[in-house]
């Protein structure tokens, strides 16, 4: 969540330093007159996946030093199918 709420506030600043103002949403939206989803929206969502990756790898380890790293092909299956409903 800390990583979530730093994108959300610190978005726009990122994307700048890191690209260009071409890449914020305000500036595509004012250019082409369409509304275009930019990067400073989209960086919110990434930080959630950060932390989900984050907690999958420390679930992957538990399962190979516990002996039950047949089960992950399932486990990460399962995630993806629930990922990719979200």
């Amino acid at each position: 969540m800390v990583v979530m709420i730093n994108f959300v506030v610190w978005g726009k600043h990122i994307i700048y330093f890191i690209a260009q103002q071409e890449y914020l949403t305000q500036f595509l939206s004012q250019v082409s007159g369409t509304f275009t989803i930019g990067s400073d929206y989209i960086l919110p969502f990434l930080g959630i996946v950060i932390t989900l990756s984050f907690v999958k790898q420390v679930f992957n380890y538990i399962f190979v030093a516990t002996g039950h790293q047949n089960k992950l092909l399932s486990v990460n299956a399962r995630g993806l199918i629930v990922g990719l409903g979200i």
